[in-house]
């Protein structure tokens, strides 16, 4: 651990977070801590804020960035053997968020790794998120060979009790008359029951997931609109107001999921409780 980064050993494989200092002096301190980590020879991932592009194309606007500075990171990126992992995503990982003639953008966020990073996990890349709640874009790292699994087990959601049709909708399943053995009437209302909680689930949250994922596109075209004409005004506007309702949209998802998970923990298991012994005295009746 230095004052500008932290790197962490899992299973064998180096991860660094990244924060360069702002000045020039300062930020020549990493590089010679970065050239340390690579010295171990093993997969290494660096990802964060580098506070310094490695090109006069990642940088619009202000002042040409130092040729010095550049130099001493493309230097390091060398030494270590670091190399530019695969991007997707908005151009620019950072904005000063001014107008007109006075914005700047900057590829500032990145993430770089080694030839035996690359080996382990081959297909690794990330995303650049948008630049909503920082002037800095989140960074989203996967590996886009590894699908999704098909067999994703369905999980409980403890703000399904509080809902008023919660209830009506376990009751009508589980009132069902199925015949054969005990447990074979209980695994089949309990099949069938997942079944209508997870479509009873999409139509009532669901949308609301929808309705996000659709005003993150809008902003996303905004945003890269306003980037490539960055003195446009107009495109500018259309930005914020596609922020706008894009945080709206999430404070209404976040205030939605407070307001239904704002039980205290002895009336959740009082209330999973009662539904436990419906269910029971629901089989014992069935059985006698």
């Amino acid at each position: 651990m230095s004052s500008q980064m932290i790197t962490v050993e899992i299973g064998g494989v180096l991860i660094s977070g990244i924060h360069a200092h702002v000045g020039a002096v300062q930020r020549r301190f990493l590089w010679p801590d970065m050239e340390m980590i690579s010295g171990l020879q093993l997969p290494w991932l660096a990802i964060g804020d580098f506070n310094v592009v490695t090109s006069i194309e990642e940088k619009v606007g202000g002042k040409n960035p130092n040729k010095m500075t550049m130099l001493d990171f493309n230097n390091c990126l060398g030494i270590c053997e670091l190399m530019q992992a695969p991007k997707t995503g908005i151009q620019y990982s950072w904005s000063n968020c001014q107008h007109g003639s006075k914005r700047i953008f900057c590829n500032l966020d990145r993430e770089v790794f080694n030839q035996q990073r690359l080996q382990k996990f081959n297909g690794w890349g990330y995303k650049v998120g948008l630049r909503i709640a920082s002037d800095h874009a989140p960074l989203l790292g996967g590996c886009a060979s590894i699908p999704k699994p098909k067999n994703v087990p369905m999980r409980f959601q403890k703000m399904w009790i509080s809902h008023p049709t919660f209830m009506e909708i376990v009751e009508i399943c589980w009132s069902e008359v199925i015949e054969g053995d005990p447990s074979f009437i209980f695994q089949a209302k309990f099949k069938k029951l997942k079944r209508i909680l997870k479509d009873w689930n999409w139509e009532l949250f669901g949308n609301i997931n929808v309705q996000i994922k659709e005003t993150e596109d809008k902003v996303q075209e905004a945003m890269v609109n306003s980037d490539n004409n960055p003195l446009d005004e107009e495109l500018l506007n259309n930005l914020v107001s596609a922020s706008n309702l894009y945080n709206s949209k999430k404070v209404q998802l976040n205030t939605y999921l407070k307001q239904k998970s704002r039980i205290k923990w002895i009336k959740e298991g009082a209330t999973t409780m009662v539904f436990y012994i419906r269910v029971l005295k629901s089989d014992k009746q069935e059985i006698l």
